[in-house]
């Protein structure tokens, strides 16, 4: 849901909205390179460790984003780095959980 409101939320704290499509455009890589992280790593590990990832990531993007954070582009990235790792886990965590993995 944060994504679909991100420049609304961004406008909020007061950018223009060119400043606001110029950050959210981080999500976006930052979503990539979690998932070359993962792809390099994850093997190493049990998925519902990639999930717990994901929601940190995510959970401490956002706490940044509300609290007022003035560096924009960390918490973004964060917030971006979780999602990616995110659909990661929604499709390995399932096969982990039935017993179908590791």
């Amino acid at each position: 849901m944060i994504g679909v409101h991100l420049l609304t939320l961004l406008q909020a704290r007061g950018l223009e909205l060119a400043a606001a499509v110029a950050l959210g455009a981080l999500v976006g890589p930052s979503q990539v390179g979690a998932r070359i992280v993962e792809m390099a790593f994850g093997r190493h590990y049990h998925p519902i460790w990639t999930m717990v990832a994901s929601v940190a990531l995510v959970a401490a993007g956002v706490i940044l984003l509300v609290v007022g954070f003035p560096i924009l582009a960390l918490a973004l990235a964060l917030y971006g780095a979780g999602n990616g790792i995110g659909s990661i886990a929604k499709g390995t965590l399932p096969l982990a959980l039935f017993g179908l993995f590791g």
